[in-house]
């Protein structure tokens, strides 16, 4: 095995969660071996999560034209403004 070749396989390895030795035996018995989530892909896929909710609250507001519509809307786009600041400037 080559060093850059060792060097992928351990990256792989450590994404995984798993040590080289463990990753290689997994490969050899052809077991489907996935990445682990980071930190910030957990919490995003939490936010996504919070906020699927919220958007189906919206949505059942909308079919039985609830005057709370508007308030519900307003507070999930300040969130929503809130995130960005925070994480993309």
């Amino acid at each position: 095995m080559t060093l850059p070749e060792k060097k992928r396989l351990e990256y792989k390895a450590k994404a995984a969660g798993l040590t080289l030795s463990e990753f290689v035996r997994r490969c050899i018995e052809h077991r489907i071996i996935k990445e682990r989530l980071t930190e910030e892909e957990i919490k995003t896929l939490n936010l996504l999560k919070t906020d699927n909710v919220r958007w189906q609250k919206i949505g059942n507001m909308f079919s039985k034209r609830d005057p709370r519509l508007r308030d519900e809307v307003v507070a999930l786009k300040d969130e929503f403004k809130k995130i960005i600041i925070e994480n993309f400037r």
